[in-house]
Parts: C-alpha cells; structure tokens; sequence
C-alpha cells in the first residue's frame, strides 16, 4: 500500500525548502515500523499559492497502517511539525 501525505505549510515557515528537508530527515526512521518498507520524500514546485509544499510517500502493509500510527516517528512529526501545517491531505491506495 501507498500512504502518501501532502502538505502544506503555514506563514510561521520562513523556508520551505529547509523545512521539507527537515521532514525528509525526520521520516528516515519510519521503516523502523514493522511492515513499513521505504518512505520517499518529494518538495513540490510552488509556482501558484494553492500548491501544496511537501508530498510524502510511505510504502507499507495494509496491516502496518495501524503500527504507523502508534508509532514515536508519527507522534513526533504531528508534534514538531504539527503546527507549521496549513493544510494537509492524506490519501492511501494499493
């Protein structure tokens, strides 16, 4: 399955690029869950104001969605990066 968050920062982010870079840093442990296989990372082009800053691609058993969520990675990104968010959309698919 793929998990794919897309995010978008708020005002308080300054830049954008060292912020995405940080989330990068930041979900290089998520394959430490069980049933998670590889986690990419991809800053989005911003030529308009309603695109989305960051796309992040989790691969994963169906079954490790809940592990995932439990997870000290996932509380921690909801913590540190929880209140730089504008919007955010999670879609998953097979």
């Amino acid at each position: 399955m793929k998990h794919l968050i897309l995010v978008k920062w708020n005002e308080k982010v300054q830049d954008i690029t060292a912020f995405c870079k940080a989330a990068d840093e930041h979900f290089k442990e998520i394959t430490e869950v069980e049933g998670v296989q590889a986690v990419r990372t991809v800053e989005g082009i911003r030529q308009r104001d309603n695109r989305y800053h960051l796309m992040i691609e989790i691969d994963m058993e169906k079954d490790a969605l809940k592990a995932y969520d439990a997870s000290r990675c996932h509380h921690e990104w909801k913590g540190k990066f929880g209140p730089f968010i504008e919007k955010k959309t999670i879609f998953d698919y097979e």
